[in-house]
Order: structure tokens, then C-alpha cells, then sequence
């Protein structure tokens, strides 16, 4: 969910260092270079599929029993803090705003309704400002992160979620795309992107990607790798925990049914 195209060679060296734990674990057979295919949905809920990484909000939506819960990377990006992460309000510089309530009024785009740190996370944040009744002047959604930033640069939309995974490996590989905006404010944190496996795949086959994963992430070879991806580690989060996910989508919708706009 993090492939920029700039980190594609780091991505797939990442992924074939992965693998080999994950075989020397006893996983099931895994391909040689990483998968990208563009249909996420049908690729999640594949019978075939070994080990994805899907957004928390497919995870207890449409996944919800339909694919197995394997691990969560933790990151190093700011906002993050062991495996949970947060969302950057991200408004360009120079924008007189101070906090999200000075956005009242304002035009907002997301990069898709199916997601926590574009979508969910942005509803939960109003309602923590007690943004009864309608709030944006418009709504539209860019069909990514990095698109929802080129609409702020290019002066379509004045306010955006970013995963903050996402923005601190944007202000590393691309600085010139995020040097023109500002980090407003923060979200309220909730469990970072999860790795899926099908539902089909069985405890001892989950059990050794774990064993992979933790192995890949101890592993001294693979450290710049991991560094340039911003990835600190590996936990196994707590049935329920992703509930937090639907607590902040809960919080979100009981204000008005039509807070987003005026």
C-alpha cells in the first residue's frame, strides 16, 4: 500500500527478502518479486492469496470474515508509534488556517470512501471539534493520497487526510511535492495497515509468515531496506484491536448525516 513508483526497486528487494524468511519459516509457496495488481479487491479476497497488505477499513468492512488478520508493520514516520499511525490534515503554506475548525466552509478532497486515514479518520477528527451540521463547501474524491496532494498544490481543494506513512515517504523520495503544504493537524491514532492472508490459509501457514516477517525484520542485512521504508518492526495485534477503526467511524457518523457539506 506504500509502493511509490520511486521506491519499486527498494520495494521488491524488501519483498525477496520477506519471502526467504517466510520459506525457511515453512510459508506456503510465495512468487519471486512482489505483486501489483490493480484490482486490490478481487486480489484480497483471492483463495490463492499468500500475504497482502489491505487498509483497515476493508480489513472490518468487506474483508470482515473473508480474509485472516496476519501482522502489522510499525513505522517511523511522525504520527506513528509502534504499529498504530495517524493521519496528516495537510493544508498548503501560507493558508491562514490554525486548527481544522478554521476550515468551516472550505473544500475538501479524500482519496477514497473505502479508507480509514483519507476517509474515516477526517470524519472522526470533526467530530472531535463538534462539527455539527455541515461543515466542507465541497467534497471530492482524488483516488489516492498523492493526488489528493496535487489538488491542494494546484489550488482545487484546500484540506486533506494523508496516511502519515504516506507524507513522511513523500517528503523523502519527493520533497518538491509536499514543500509547498503544511502539516495542520493530526488525527487520533488507530492500528496501522494490516497484513492479510486468505481465509483459507491454516494456523501452522499463518503462523510461519509470522515467523518470516519477525526474521525479516530482525534481520542486520536488511536494514537499509527497511530504514528507506520507514519500517521499525512487526507486531501481532490483539483480536478486536482494528475495532478502533470502527469506534472512530462510529463517533464520525452519529453527527449530521450531511457534516461534510454545507
Amino acid at each position: 500500500m506504500y509502493a511509490l513508483p520511486e521506491l519499486e526497486d527498494t520495494i521488491a528487494a524488501w519483498w525477496r527478502g520477506i519471502a526467504e524468511h517466510m520459506r525457511q519459516a515453512g510459508a506456503p509457496a510465495l512468487p519471486e518479486e512482489p505483486e501489483h495488481p490493480s484490482d486490490l479487491d478481487s486480489m484480497w479476497l483471492s483463495p490463492t492469496l499468500v500475504l497482502a497488505q489491505t487498509c483497515g477499513y476493508p480489513l472490518t468492512h468487506d474483508l470482515a470474515g473473508r480474509a485472516r488478520y496476519v501482522a502489522t508493520l510499525c513505522h517511523g514516520a511522525p504520527g506513528c508509534a509502534g504499529p498504530n499511525y495517524r493521519s496528516c490534515l495537510i493544508v498548503r503554506q501560507g493558508d491562514p488556517a490554525k486548527s481544522l475548525i478554521d476550515l468551516r466552509g472550505r473544500r475538501a478532497v479524500i482519496n477514497s470512501w473505502e479508507s480509514h486515514s483519507g476517509m474515516n479518520a477526517l470524519g472522526h477528527a470533526l467530530a472531535q471539534v463538534n462539527a455539527r451540521g455541515s461543515f466542507f463547501s465541497s467534497l471530492q474524491v482524488s483516488g489516492g493520497h498523492r493526488k489528493s496532494l496535487a489538488w491542494l498544490r494546484e489550488g482545487c481543494a484546500d484540506v486533506a487526510a494523508i496516511d502519515c506513512v504516506t507524507y513522511a515517504l513523500l517528503q523523502q523520495e519527493a520533497p518538491q511535492e509536499t514543500k509547498p503544504l503544511r502539516v495542520l493537524e493530526m488525527t487520533d491514532s488507530a492500528p496501522g495497515l494490516p497484513l492479510i492472508t486468505a481465509l483459507t490459509t491454516s494456523d501452522a501457514e499463518v503462523g510461519a509468515l509470522r515467523l518470516g516477517l519477525r526474521a525479516a525484520v530482525a534481520d542486520r542485512d536488511l536494514e537499509p531496506l527497511r530504514r528507506r521504508l520507514l519500517v521499525t518492526g512487526v507486531e501481532v495485534l490483539p483480536e478486536g484491536a482494528y475495532r478502533r477503526i470502527l469506534d472512530m467511524e462510529r463517533v464520525a457518523t452519529a453527527l449530521s448525516p450531511n457534516v461534510w457539506l454545507m
